[in-house]
């Protein structure tokens, strides 16, 4: 097994398991630890409904996005379509960059300055 599929096993894996947070997160209410960072307080967060409502569909789509295109990218990759394997790697590249800007503005706006080891101390 090569890299590249391993690669593509991975991505799969990941949106998958972003979608499965986005459903616990709205169906629980409560912020799954992989959307909140290390050291992160849930007690201390300044509007933790605001980020739910915020970042539910943001990581549903992100999750669905990543988990069809990485399953579209291998049977790329399997068939040997180099094009298209190219092309959807550099969409699901764009896709993870575009969710991480995403949650990291949400984490600021709904969760921000309330991190254990917070360097953004207010002065």
């Amino acid at each position: 097994m090569n890299f590249s599929i391993v690669l593509r096993i991975v991505l799969i894996a990941y949106g998958a398991y972003l979608v499965y947070n986005a459903i616990q997160m709205k169906s629980t209410n409560q912020i799954p630890q992989l959307l909140m960072g290390k050291g992160f307080e849930v007690s201390s967060a300044k509007d933790p409904a605001g980020f739910i409502k915020k970042m539910f569909p943001q990581t549903m789509v992100a999750g669905i996005l990543i988990f069809s295109l990485s399953i579209f990218d291998m049977y790329a990759n399997l068939a040997k379509k180099a094009v298209f394997d190219v092309a959807v790697i550099l969409i699901i590249g764009v896709v993870i960059i575009v969710y991480s800007i995403l949650l990291v503005n949400a984490q600021k706006k709904y969760l921000a300055g309330y991190f254990k080891d917070s360097r953004n101390v207010k002065k």
